[in-house]
């Protein structure tokens, strides 16, 4: 008799955080192909975005911070990048 592992029941919020990191992605693409970015002034803009992450000092506060569960910090960094990103773009699609 064989035994079948029983299926991992489905974690909510890390299936939102993924449908979150999703979204987000879609938008930076939209914003990047709406305002016809060539890859190489993409990444000056990816470049510019982790300068701007790094400056801000918003990588220390998540290794700083007193958590509970430090799996969520990588999910909030990403957010927080992928936020910067989005903005980035959006002011891009100004100058071009």
């Amino acid at each position: 008799m064989s035994r079948t592992p029983a299926k991992a029941a489905k974690d909510p919020i890390l299936e939102d955080i993924q449908t979150m990191r999703r979204e987000f992605y879609k938008l930076n693409a939209t914003l990047a192909d709406n305002c016809g970015i060539t890859p190489g002034a993409l990444m000056m803009l990816l470049k510019e975005v982790s300068e701007d992450v790094y400056t801000a000092g918003i990588d220390k506060t998540f290794t700083t911070a007193r958590l509970k569960d430090k799996d969520n910090v990588a999910d909030a960094f990403d957010f927080s990048w992928l936020a910067v990103l989005a903005v980035r773009l959006n002011n891009y699609k100004g100058k071009s």
